[in-house]
């Protein structure tokens, strides 16, 4: 099990939009790790972005996955919207069988948000 470590920046050329990668395993153990990530989508401004990258997320269980629909709905509560990159298959395939997939948008690297998102502006 690695230890889970989280980084927020904020992303470049978006205004109110926040990079936030996820490296190693999302499970109920990182919950000592989240004090930053849960100040954050607190004070996210109306219309914020959050982009989670999963690219160095190993693992996740039910555990993040609640944490991800509560900040989720947090977000969206204030008009802003959640997006996921970079996720593995382990993580696909839990986000297809639990139909979380639906929730979330997702793209398979930060260059093809960055793209859309940038598009969508």
């Amino acid at each position: 099990m690695q230890k889970l470590n989280i980084t927020i920046t904020d992303f470049p050329n978006l205004e109110k939009a926040q990079l936030v990668r996820f490296e190693g395993d999302f499970d109920g153990v990182a919950k000592e790790n989240l004090a930053d990530i849960e100040v954050a989508v607190e004070n996210c401004p109306e219309d914020c972005l959050m982009i989670f990258d999963f690219s160095q997320l190993d693992y996740l269980n039910s555990f993040a996955l609640g944490q991800l629909v509560t900040w989720h709905n947090i977000i969206e509560a204030k008009k802003g919207k959640v997006v996921i990159v970079g996720t593995n298959d382990h993580v696909k395939d839990i986000f297809t069988v639990l139909g979380v997939d639906n929730i979330f948008k997702t793209y398979s690297t930060l260059e093809e948000a960055n793209m859309d998102l940038h598009q969508h502006v």
